[in-house]
């Protein structure tokens, strides 16, 4: 069996016998560190390096804080440097504390169940092997047989702690055994897989977008073309006839209007992509625009005037948009109210409404904002209690992070 790291997992049995063995040495641990606790700069590295020394015997990861440096060098400059108290001084103190709890377990758990074992075997009928209050257990090995097997039980149980603890200390030691590589490492993987899933979130964005686009062209535009170009046919057919001046004129007014249309609908196609307002007038100037044109009553409140890069400005203002349309959709009502806030570290955007609650994140077409918003390293959060109102909170810093 192997663990996360690749590498082949420390065997149960080993696990049980470290811990066994911590507990052997409690005593003598507890009673070197109150003797050397006036020389602890020097104790506690040494007790850290072998418990990390004792999770590799075990096939553990516990690298050495000693890298390339003599003991007695390393071991009067240890306390001036950062990983003494970071790492060192906690790994002792947990460990120390692990290894009571296993003494103790040990101790009592395998003196109890070794009595319960042999009891059988060494106990006089007369007298009693166990007092539980006023019951008295005696007998012969006949009549105390299941002693044994209440002793075996125990055993395993505290095997099984002892185990428990072993794998306890494996995790603390090696999360603080760790070095600057390892964490800078862990780090990165945790930045890459961020990476990953923003990819795969943009990249399905781009695919909806284009679908939408694609949809809104064919379903708009492309259906307002067919019927101009019919509309200019019909007029050039009855331009033909010398009397049909009035219906040639009545065509060319509709395919004006059909052209107007178009272009208008186009224009709005256009500015679903990516609003021209926001390129030259900033996030302010575009966000007024875009409530005079949802169709709500916005009531607009915007504080400082440091506008934020193009990419944070676009992914707010898609963000805000799709918060306007949710009001719109599934409140119920028909105004709301927008708080900005433009500031030199970022923006801070509270879009609320007075409408339907119960709102969520996954079942309001928030889901691709968030991503959206992530990659510039901003957030949404939303608050919409059952009782009703919701806001939408929008935080973003002023460049991409």
């Amino acid at each position: 069996m192997k663990n996360d790291d690749g590498n082949r997992a420390p065997h149960p049995a080993a696990i049980i016998l470290s811990e066994l063995a911590h507990a052997v040495f409690w005593l003598f641990e507890l009673i070197g560190i109150v003797i050397l606790v006036l020389i602890a700069h020097l104790t506690v590295p040494l007790l850290a390096e072998a418990e990390r020394w004792g999770v590799r015997m075990v096939g553990g990861r516990a690298p050495s804080g000693r890298v390339d440096q003599r003991l007695g060098k390393w071991l009067y400059s240890r306390v001036t440097t950062a990983e003494f108290w970071r790492k060192d001084l906690p790994l002792v103190l947990s460990t120390l504390l692990l290894s009571t709890v296993t003494f103790a377990v040990a101790f009592f758990g395998l003196i109890v169940g070794v009595t319960l074992i042999v009891s059988p075997f060494i106990s006089p009928p007369t007298e009693p092997v166990l007092l539980i209050g006023e019951w008295e257990v005696a007998g012969t090995f006949k009549d105390l047989w299941w002693l044994m097997l209440l002793g075996l039980t125990m055993l395993i149980l505290v095997l099984w702690i002892m185990w428990l603890l072993g794998k306890i200390r494996l995790r603390i030691v090696g999360s603080l055994s760790r070095t600057l590589e390892d964490e800078r490492a862990a780090e990165l993987e945790g930045q890459v897989s961020g990476l990953r899933r923003g990819r795969v979130t943009l990249v399905d964005a781009f695919e909806a977008e284009r679908s939408r686009i694609e949809r809104d062209l064919h379903d708009g535009t492309q259906q307002e073309l067919v019927a101009l170009t019919l509309k200019l046919a019909q007029a050039r057919m009855a331009a033909r006839d010398p009397e049909a001046r009035d219906r040639v004129l009545t065509l060319i007014d509709d395919a004006q209007a059909q052209a107007e249309s178009s272009l208008s609908h186009l224009r709005e196609v256009v500015h679903g992509i990516h609003p021209a307002v926001l390129t030259d007038l900033g996030l302010r100037a575009a966000l007024e625009d875009l409530c005079s044109r949802s169709g709500l009553d916005v009531a607009i409140k915007v504080r400082g005037d440091q506008e934020p890069s193009l990419p944070v400005a676009t992914a707010v203002y898609f963000a805000v948009s799709e918060a306007l349309t949710n009001v719109a959709k599934h409140s119920g009502t028909d105004s709301a109210t927008l708080e900005m806030e433009l500031g030199a570290t970022g923006v801070f955007v509270v879009v609320q409404d007075q409408g339907t609650g119960g709102a969520t994140l996954e079942g309001q077409g928030l889901a691709g904002i968030v991503e959206r918003l992530a990659v510039v390293g901003g957030t949404v959060r939303i608050e919409s209690p059952e009782s009703g109102g919701t806001a939408v909170r929008i935080c973003a810093p002023a460049e991409p992070e």
